[in-house]
């Protein structure tokens, strides 16, 4: 990585939001909405193998068995 760009991502704020459960992602969120100046690098991690999904409409995924229909946000 050239210097410049390194001297860039090292005057931003790191956050690590451990978990991808919908508490982790409205605060993800709330963060990226906040951040205008785009001051924040955030990282995250979980177990799950998916993306955040709707745990709350688990119910659905079993009448449909289609994991993405609950995804919170579509993958990028």
């Amino acid at each position: 990585m050239d210097n410049e760009k390194r001297g860039n991502e090292d005057a931003k704020m790191r956050i690590f939001v451990v978990g991808l459960g919908m508490v982790g992602i409205a605060f993800i969120e709330k963060m990226l909405n906040m951040d205008d100046k785009r001051r924040f690098i955030i990282e995250t991690c979980g177990e799950e193998a998916h993306f955040a999904y709707n745990r709350v409409a688990l119910t659905e995924y079993f009448q449909h068995r289609s994991i993405e229909k609950l995804y919170l946000n579509p993958p990028e």
